[in-house]
């Protein structure tokens, strides 16, 4: 349990916060955007966005996403003010993991659907809905389709990346989600904080380039 932990943190970590992602935060836009090459307007124009496309962060500055949109045509990558989009609203996204061998994405939710991509075991991907006992689910391209929930397992819910702040000196950032797990680091009060996801009690952070969980008791 605590290793597959460790290795769905870490790829949580890469999926959030590294460029190509297998499975990313989605957004959308209201209006026609620009992607720029580098997070500022006077930065090098890619493309224009046309209004109501997905597009999939992988990064994030203050004020700047780093996204990937692909068509049939094109997959481009690039920098998009961050104001200027939208994200679900639920504002969060629940990350899911395949737990059987060639799993078939499909088109609709039968058995019998066309079959439009073969998943391995260990495949990560968004849950975007489920009905009955599929899941509409998006993957890498992005692809998105309908998967039988029984190779399925929901994991960590995926939440847009924001900041929290420690309240006490010396709370402990641990290194699976128990109570008595090996402490990385004992946080100060004040200190700051990235949320990438949270799993039960706790929240999964972001500290020195490495993941780690932090009691939520502590913090809400």
């Amino acid at each position: 349990m605590k290793k597959r932990l460790f290795a769905l943190i870490a790829a949580l970590s890469v999926l959030l916060f590294a460029v190509p992602a297998s499975a990313a935060v989605q957004a959308f836009n209201t209006e026609a955007v620009t992607l720029y090459e580098a997070p500022g307007y006077d930065s090098s124009r890619l493309m224009v966005v046309p209004d109501g496309s997905f597009l999939f962060v992988t990064k994030y500055t203050d004020t700047w996403a780093y996204v990937v949109y692909n068509t049939q045509e094109t997959r481009v990558e690039g920098w998009v003010f961050l104001s200027l989009l939208r994200f679900p609203s639920t504002e969060q996204q629940t990350l899911g993991i395949v737990i059987s061998e060639d799993v078939s994405l499909r088109e609709e939710p039968s058995g019998l659907s066309r079959q439009l991509i073969v998943f391995d075991n260990g495949t990560l991907f968004t849950i975007l809905g489920e009905q009955d006992d599929w899941y509409y689910i998006s993957y890498a391209d992005p692809d998105t389709g309908i998967a039988y929930q029984g190779y399925l397992r929901k994991s960590l819910v995926v939440v847009n990346p924001r900041s929290i702040t420690v309240q006490y000196d010396s709370t402990p950032l641990l290194a699976y989600p128990e109570d008595d797990a090996p402490q990385i680091a004992a946080l100060p009060a004040g200190y700051v904080l990235t949320v990438i996801a949270e799993y039960g009690d706790f929240y999964v952070v972001n500290y020195n380039q490495a993941s780690g969980f932090l009691p939520r008791h502590l913090i809400d």
